[in-house]
């Protein structure tokens, strides 16, 4: 059995594939081994995989993950993976080449995510290079869910946002400072809990408080993650991510005006990545 995952810092899709190429779709909370222990992550892998028949029947594993784009966390997730499913031969990779293959198959383009996190990279058709930094959730994610959710409790708590959104705002969260900045210093996941906050965005998306808002963290991501490719112009720009889909009008408009022509734009790329190892496993 193949088992290929796409790993953000918020849910993993795991996605199975039998020896008669059924598929079926296993989820699980996301980690990254920049923000989180290896307890944790084993943690999530041990609720996740209990069968161990199941486990045991794995030949094959692909597996990409934010925070996996360095061989020294590259080698964290290979081993939990690895006591987990002892009989695999395991390959783990970027969540960004998961959305290079996903968008552009072997073709080279530029693709951009933009769901909890953000990052951008360019690829050739085998590799995917980075531009820019990725600064994670304290000093970048530009664009993502975790950069509009910080921004809209900051408009709240600064009382930047109108009276209407105010009020809906303290409804549906009954947000406390004290309480806020004491759960971002102790949970363990603080980006995902930032991230939640964009839920928001999206309701009212229709606001022009809110559509400015999320065009400006698409307009800075852009500058500082898309256009310093110089390729920008030459190859086509795709997208994956749940905050990329749910604004993508927004984010087509504000792309246009910085003259970037939008190709694909993906929710969750494992459908599309399975595609791809399913088309090249000879390569593979």
């Amino acid at each position: 059995m193949l088992l290929i995952a796409e790993s953000g810092s918020t849910k993993t899709d795991w996605c199975l594939v039998d020896a008669q190429q059924n598929r079926s779709i296993i989820q699980s909370p996301g980690f990254n081994p920049l923000v989180q222990s290896l307890n944790e992550i084993a943690s999530i892998l041990d609720a996740t995989f209990s069968d161990q028949s199941f486990k045991n029947g794995v030949q094959n594993i692909f597996f990409y993950g934010a925070g996996c784009g360095q061989s020294s966390t590259a080698d964290i997730i290979k081993s939990l993976l690895k006591a987990t499913f002892t009989n695999a031969t395991i390959s783990v990779e970027s969540d960004l080449l998961a959305a290079a293959k996903a968008c552009c198959g072997n073709q080279p383009g530029i693709v951009g995510i933009l769901g909890t996190g953000s990052n951008a990279c360019y690829f050739d058709g085998k590799t995917a290079t980075t531009q820019t930094a990725s600064l994670g959730y304290l000093l970048g994610d530009e664009g993502s869910g975790t950069y509009i959710g910080r921004k809209l409790l900051q408009s709240f708590f600064y009382h930047e946002m109108p009276d209407q959104l105010q009020q809906q705002f303290v409804a549906d969260f009954q947000p406390e400072k004290v309480a806020v900045l004491q759960k971002l210093r102790t949970i363990e996941a603080p980006q995902a809990y930032l991230a939640s906050f964009a839920s928001f965005a999206v309701r009212n998306s229709e606001t022009i408080f809110i559509r400015q808002l999320v065009q400006n963290a698409f307009a800075i991501y852009l500058e500082k993650h898309i256009l310093p490719h110089s390729r920008t112009n030459q190859v086509p720009v795709h997208f994956v991510g749940s905050i990329a889909f749910l604004f993508k009008g927004i984010l087509r408009s504000t792309a246009f005006e910085k003259s970037i022509s939008i190709g694909t734009i993906l929710q969750k790329p494992v459908d599309a990545l399975v595609n791809f190892h399913m088309e090249n496993q000879n390569n593979d």
